[in-house]
């Protein structure tokens, strides 16, 4: 589930996005190094 502040460009699925985020209570499904 992906949180977005209201107004913003809502990402198509297989969008790239950047993020910054707390391991603390996520999971990823997918981690991708560039």
């Amino acid at each position: 589930m992906l949180f977005v502040p209201a107004g913003s460009h809502v990402p198509e699925v297989g969008d790239l996005v950047e993020v910054r985020v707390r391991y603390t209570a996520t999971a990823f499904d997918r981690v991708d190094l560039s």
